[in-house]
């Protein structure tokens, strides 16, 4: 149902602007999902699925943002350096800016919110996970 819904916003939005209109589209939609998602898991779960979640959400957005920065400047030296194919030069930059922001992303909430990546460690081994998070706090029986 969300992608039908969202279908016109791609035909409309890409005959307006282009590529940059179909990127519009495409972060549209993964909002529409998203509240869509969130309303369905509330209905599932109850009123109260989504309290004392604003912490997490604030430390998150602080971690994506600082991660971030170094990602964008990766993008902004690699659309420099550009030649040869542009569709391979546009995965090479997603490639590289992407792995540059998960990498720093950890290192952030590693150091300042770890609770943030034991759902992001979980299905990795326990030794990797002990490397990565070795003071990772105990799982709350709260769910």
């Amino acid at each position: 149902v969300a992608t039908a819904l969202t279908l016109p916003f791609y035909w409309l939005l890409s005959r307006a602007f282009g590529p940059g209109g179909i990127a519009a589209a495409g972060v549209a939609g993964v909002a529409m999902y998203t509240v869509a998602l969130a309303l369905i898991w509330q209905r599932r779960k109850g009123a109260g699925t989504f309290a004392r979640q604003g912490g997490h959400v604030l430390a998150s957005l602080g971690a994506s943002l600082g991660a971030a920065v170094p990602a964008a400047l990766a993008m902004y030296v690699l659309t420099r350096l550009e030649g040869g194919h542009p569709l391979l030069w546009a995965f090479v930059n997603l490639a590289v800016s992407g792995t540059l922001f998960g990498f720093v992303y950890v290192i952030i909430t590693r150091r300042y919110a770890p609770r943030l990546l034991a759902p992001l460690l979980a299905p990795l081994p326990r030794a990797v996970r002990r490397r990565i998070l070795p003071a990772l706090p105990e799982k709350s029986t709260e769910s």
